[in-house]
């Protein structure tokens, strides 16, 4: 495969997709991670630079997580917009839990407050700004379900979302990202120490090669990986299965009903 043509094709959908919408570019948020990074990069190459907007947005975040964002930011011609939003979730914190935060507040659902936040203020920018929210999540972590429902799970496209993280590395040397993002462990940074490999519980290369097993079903990849892997990454498929479909709605019963799907 070259990634490089593959680079320029989700690009190229990516302009398509933006001109379709009447939109004027794409709004990110860059965290300092690969995703977001690859993301950003392909934004450029698809609209322009002058058409994406790019917000780092702290929360109690590892300083170096702005640095890194703005290191890509300067290697991609972006003048990379702050947003902290730490006295927005304090307010929140205090309003939801009050003096019982400290035996209230698990780590998971800090995370989850803090992602929707971020997802709030790039709808705002959005809006303000006539653009689409470019989602940052991979194929891996959204067979898994591993994002926030109406966080980062939240997007008007998906550039990255039929790629595995595997994969993302790839289309990552070919847009010159930097290396030291490339090699920085993966993290969405919700809570100090947190990784997605050990809150996943298994590498992203593991992972993949499950996925690969799984979607090819090729016998000897399959009779190569242990069962227990296997139970534990299908168990997160079935579990989060919900994140990825449209809310359900009930049958209705009635000679409506076979208009609907048509409107």
């Amino acid at each position: 495969m070259s990634w490089e043509k593959e680079a320029k094709n989700i690009a190229k959908w990516m302009r398509n997709y933006n001109k379709d919408a009447g939109t004027s570019g794409y709004v990110l948020g860059l965290s300092g991670g690969l995703d977001s990074a690859v993301s950003a990069a392909l934004a450029k190459e698809a609209v322009g630079k002058d058409n994406v907007i790019v917000i780092y947005m702290s929360c109690y975040s590892n300083p170096s997580s702005f640095y890194d964002a703005f290191s890509v930011a300067q290697q991609l011609g972006f003048i990379i917009r702050q947003e902290p939003l730490e006295e927005i979730y304090d307010i929140i914190i205090e309003k939801r839990y009050g003096s019982f935060k400290n035996c209230l507040l698990t780590n998971i659902a800090s995370g989850n407050i803090k992602a929707r936040l971020r997802m709030l203020i790039l709808y705002d920018m959005a809006n303000q700004n006539n653009k689409l929210v470019l989602g940052t999540g991979n194929f891996s972590e959204i067979k898994l379900g591993y994002f926030t429902k109406f966080g980062d799970g939240a997007c008007d496209i998906e550039p990255l979302g039929n790629y595995l993280k595997t994969e993302i590395y790839e289309l990552a040397k070919t847009l010159s990202i930097p290396q030291e993002i490339i090699d920085k462990p993966p993290s969405a940074d919700l809570w100090e120490g947190q990784t997605d490999e050990e809150e996943l519980g298994m590498s992203y290369k593991k992972i993949d090669k499950i996925l690969i097993a799984l979607l090819t079903k090729q016998r000897d990849l399959l009779d190569s990986i242990p069962i227990e892997d296997m139970d534990k990454i299908l168990k997160l498929v079935k579990i989060n299965e919900h994140k990825n479909r449209v809310p359900p709605r009930p049958i209705r019963y009635s000679p409506i009903t076979k208009c609907l799907d048509l409107l």
